[in-house]
Order: C-alpha cells, then sequence, then structure tokens
C-alpha cells in the first residue's frame, strides 16, 4: 500500500502497518489486532496522503466496536500526546520572545534549532534557562561564523 502519512508536526512518511499495530499493542489490545488493521488499511487503500489523525480516528472506531476499554486507554494516548505537542508550541514561543531580532529559531523534530544572527543582543541566560527548565539537552556549535544552539 503507497499511502503516505502526514505527522502532526508536518513531516510525510510512508505507511507502516508495524506502527498501527505496535500502537494498538501499547494500548492493552491483546485479540483482534490484525482485524483493525485490515479495516483501517481497506479505508486507506483509496488515499494517496492521509494525516495521522485521521488513522488514529479510524484506529479508534473500529477498536471501540471491539474492546470499549481499550479504546479509551487509545484514545488518553492521543491526549497525552496532544499536551506534549502544545507545551513544545508553548516553548518555541517563549523562546521566540527572548530571541527576537537577534536570532532564528526553528522547530526540529522534538527540540530547537536556534541561530544567533546578534549576539551582543541575545539573552543567552534567559534562553538556556528555558531551555533546561524544559528539560532540553543544549549543544553549541559555530556554523558559518554563527553561533547556532541546538537542542533536544
Amino acid at each position: 500500500m503507497e499511502v503516505v502519512v502526514i505527522k502532526m508536526d508536518g513531516r510525510k512518511e510512508k505507511y507502516n502497518r508495524k506502527k498501527m499495530e505496535n500502537a494498538l499493542k501499547r494500548a492493552g489490545l491483546k485479540k483482534g489486532i490484525a482485524k483493525i488493521v485490515a479495516a483501517v488499511e481497506r479505508k486507506l487503500s483509496r488515499k494517496k496522503e492521509v494525516e495521522s489523525s485521521f488513522i488514529r480516528e479510524l484506529i479508534l472506531r473500529e477498536l471501540q466496536a471491539i474492546d470499549a476499554e481499550t479504546a479509551r486507554s487509545f484514545e488518553n494516548f492521543k491526549k497525552v500526546m496532544r499536551a506534549v505537542s502544545s507545551g513544545e508550541l508553548f516553548l518555541e514561543n517563549r523562546l521566540a520572545q527572548l530571541i527576537g531580532k537577534n536570532g532564528e529559531i526553528k522547530s526540529v523534530y522534538g527540540g530547537f534549532h536556534i541561530i544567533v544572527t546578534r549576539p551582543e543582543g541575545f539573552d543567552y541566560t534567559g534562553v538556556f534557562n528555558e531551555l533546561l527548565n524544559a528539560n532540553q539537552h543544549i549543544c553549541i556549535e559555530r556554523e558559518n561564523g554563527k553561533i547556532k544552539i541546538i537542542a533536544k
């Protein structure tokens, strides 16, 4: 099946059946995994690209028909992931405020790349404190004569 999945962060990747199977196992489903996967794949077979949230909704519908408790567990996991994403967005906005016109910030999967364009006005202490408070690991490099802060 040649379906491209658009992830929450905008990345695109080929559909991978194993990811769905693993998610169902993590949610606690013991039986019926193959049935759910087959039902979801039938619905995906007519698509070229789908958002990951669409796949989650298809899984949830199928799961509710088989095991309501596992469906709740699966749905709760989705809520936790949304909370994590909103926390990352909050951090990115806070960093952007601190950096202002003294640098550029780019969100990358699980972290940030920050290029310091004006070192004399850059709030290193504020940026590092925010990153460390968010349990980000920090690496500092020099790239093309500019300071690059990588946080993950």
